[in-house]
């Protein structure tokens, strides 16, 4: 990965001066992405956290804390310890670490997914995860302790400015791989705009006909179905419509549009603006999240013949995707 120059924590003008400490703003960006994955924790269902990519998603919220509150206990300490040198440390290193870390997770959760069934894992199998987890996480470590270079450098913008800035790494992976994400739905979404508004018309008439309890939903069987309390016997979900139904991969290509195209539009935004943002921001729960609704698309449309629409449907937690299971359920 490139390194790209960070303002790290002063710059001064006429001899110090006019001196501007930015600790403060960066402990306030870690802050906000703390608070970013306790909002998508609250959001997100708990047999996510029992698969691999759950438990990655844990271990990026755990890292995060920390890097917080080193960054904060540079603040606190910053009358015994230099702050740029301090602070550009662990910045540094951070940034190393997290650019490292997802192609092995994307591998790793791809390799899971394709190898199981169902995302809920008995629990020796989780200690199997978090072992794994913890290899990536001290292989990047380790990585970083011998190929970073943590010195700060100065910078002359002009006589009177300077500024201390250190080398971060920005995580070419999670832009690529939303770009690559966002072109793919334009592209499926061009084809098929025609039918895109009938489809979404059809979805919601489904939606609105019934309430859908995820309690109540079954996957035991080759094909899943819903379990409707009327006449006293199950019966399965349809709207008297005779219309095709869409593609399953065009489904989930709506499902997966509908909920993360506001975020792959914002990563298309930064790199069209060409902004380098640091590997320790761009790789977070948010991305992770994403990746996975991707990794569970595409194995439920490569195994939806040998495991029905239940397979992987416990971490489809949004309404959407419930709707588009019921295209496939109808009678």
């Amino acid at each position: 990965c490139s390194g790209n120059a960070a303002l790290s924590s002063q710059e001064w003008e006429d001899a110090q001066e006019c001196t501007q400490d930015h600790t403060l703003q960066y402990f306030s960006l870690m802050l906000a992405k703390v608070a970013l994955n306790c909002f998508m924790m609250s959001f997100t269902p708990r047999s996510l956290y029992r698969s691999f990519m759950g438990i990655c998603t844990l271990s990026l919220c755990v890292t995060d804390f920390l890097l917080v509150c080193g960054i904060g206990a540079c603040m606190l300490l910053a009358r015994h310890i230099s702050p740029p040198v301090s602070l550009c440390f662990l910045l540094t290193h951070a940034s190393v670490v997290y650019s490292l870390l997802p192609v092995p997770f994307l591998m790793l959760g791809v390799l899971d997914y394709s190898t199981h069934s169902h995302v809920k894992s008995p629990p020796s199998k989780r200690v199997f995860y978090v072992a794994e987890v913890i290899l990536v996480w001290g292989v990047a470590g380790v990585y970083s302790c011998l190929f970073t270079n943590t010195s700060v450098l100065k910078i002359v913008f002009n006589i009177n400015t300077k500024a201390l800035v250190c080398i971060v790494e920005v995580s070419h992976v999670v832009t690529c791989s939303c770009l690559i994400a966002f072109s793919a739905i334009c592209f499926l979404l061009t084809i098929y705009y025609k039918d895109i508004v009938r489809w979404t018309r059809q979805a919601n008439r489904l939606s609105s006909a019934r309430e859908i309890p995820q309690a109540e939903l079954h996957s035991d069987l080759s094909l899943s179905y819903f379990k409707l309390q009327e006449q006293g016997r199950e019966q399965p979900i349809t709207d008297g419509s005779s219309s095709p139904k869409p593609p399953l991969f065009i489904a989930f290509t709506l499902c997966f549009a509908l909920h993360w195209g506001p975020y792959l539009l914002m990563i298309m935004v930064t790199e069209i603006l060409d902004m380098a943002i640091p590997a320790y921001t761009t790789v977070n729960s948010l991305w992770m999240v994403c990746a996975n609704s991707f990794m569970v698309g595409m194995m439920f449309w490569l195994k939806s013949d040998k495991l029905g629409p239940g397979g992987f449907l416990n971490i489809c937690f949004f309404k959407c995707c419930i709707i588009i299971i019921m295209f496939y359920t109808m009678a």
